[in-house]
Order: structure tokens, then sequence, then C-alpha cells
């Protein structure tokens, strides 16, 4: 019998698989009642746009902070992560167990070895979400340059910084009805860099990424960007996660 993981315990699915997304508001719809614009943050976030459009590759370390509204401790997680343009990324997670997702630029394979299975997807927003629904977008696009983020979002500068040089930006959904209630980035003020990823779905579950260790050498190999799914691996599409 095939075995389904539940989404809940795959709390990282909901940033990778695009269930995140949100689309410009319909002209009247209760969401169309948007923030006054903030001009310093529009600024940055062209500045962050622009930035990684212009990297045709990088790595870094990274930590995943999975916390639940309800119960439970947070999850940590941590590993390397490789993006190259266009759309493409790999997360090798290594504590506190392997586990790899890998994008092409249109799909997605997310595969936990100790479970023989992997999850299968789509990536992008060019309209499709994970299998198939429309007006998504996935926040993990704002790392490869991909996605144009105020067309889907408005931004507000955070008041605090979070660090030397570092400032928080809080990008509001123009779509009501997305998974996401809440998301924000912290940026490098100055380069556009983008340090960090938090979001907050629906439910009150809070993920946050943070990036160290940059690294900005030698291509990486397109190969790195392709998943052959090992023989007796359980496939399960992002469809078969959803209630």
């Amino acid at each position: 019998m095939r075995r389904i993981v539940c989404v809940r315990i795959l709390p990282v699915s909901l940033v990778l698989f695009g269930l995140t997304g949100s689309a410009p508001a319909e002209p009247g719809s209760p969401s169309s009642s948007r923030p006054a614009p903030d001009p310093e943050a529009v600024a940055l976030i062209e500045r962050v746009e622009a930035h990684h459009r212009s990297l045709p590759h990088f790595e870094a370390r990274f930590e995943q902070r999975f916390t639940p509204r309800i119960f439970g401790r947070d999850r940590v997680e941590t590993g390397r992560l490789t993006v190259k343009r266009p759309a493409r990324m790999r997360w090798d997670y290594e504590e506190p167990e392997p586990k790899v997702f890998v994008s092409d630029g249109a799909n997605t394979w997310f595969h936990v070895p100790a479970d023989q299975q992997v999850v299968v997807g789509a990536f992008g927003s060019d309209g499709r979400g994970t299998g198939g629904e429309t007006g998504g977008l996935n926040p993990l696009e704002f790392l490869t340059g991909d996605a144009t983020i105020l067309d889907h979002f408005d931004a507000l500068l955070a008041s605090d910084s979070p660090g030397p040089g570092l400032r928080t930006v809080a990008l509001v959904p123009r779509q009501a009805n997305g998974e996401i209630t809440s998301l924000s980035l912290t940026v490098d003020a100055q380069s556009g860099l983008i340090q960090g990823i938090e979001s907050e779905d629906v439910e009150g579950n809070r993920t946050t990424f943070r990036f160290t260790g940059f690294r900005f050498g030698a291509s990486p190999d397109d190969s790195l960007f392709t998943f052959i799914i090992p023989p007796g691996t359980d496939v399960v599409t992002a469809s078969d996660l959803r209630p």
C-alpha cells in the first residue's frame, strides 16, 4: 500500500511547492483596499530583484525553522543551497536527516530517503502552482530573480533593523484568499542580497529561512538540478498532499 506523507509533517512544502502563492487582487475585491505605497520599501525591493537577476549562480548555507502555532516544538533543519539562473535550485538538507529538494526551473522533486518517497510538482509563477492551480507564486523565486515581487505584494519597510546593514521588508499579499497571511524578507540594504525569508500560513504556522556563507565562485553543473528517482521509491504528486 502506498504511504502518503501528510503535508503537516513537511512544513517546507508550504514554501517549496508554491502553495503559498498569491496573485494580484481583482478590482473591487476586499483585498483591493491596499496600504499606501512605501517608496523606500519599493526601492529596496527593486534593488533585491535587480541584484538577484544579476547573479548567474550562488551557494549558501541555510537554516530552516518551522514553528507550529498549536503544538510541538520548533523544527530546525540545516543544509546547503545552490541556485543557478534561470529558476534552478537545489536544497541539500543535512541535519537532522538527509533529504533533497530540486527544481530544474519547471519541475520539482522533494526526496526523503528515509521514507523511500519523492513528491513531484511544478515550480514557478507562470500561472501554474503545484498541481496546476492558477495564480501561484513561489516565494523561493525571489532567490532566483525570476519573480516580479511588486506584481503580487505591497512592500512596507519595518522600523527595526535585524542587524548591521540589514533591513526587513514586509510583503502584504494582494490576494486575501492566498495561503500566505504574512511574508517578509531580510535583505542587505546596500546590495539587495536576500538574507532571510519568513512566512506565516493561514493556520498560523511560521517558516523562517536564514542564509549565510554565500559563495559566488564556479558555476555549478546543470546535472545538479536534475533528479533521477531511485528504484523502489514511491512517487507522490503534490496534489496528493492536499486535504
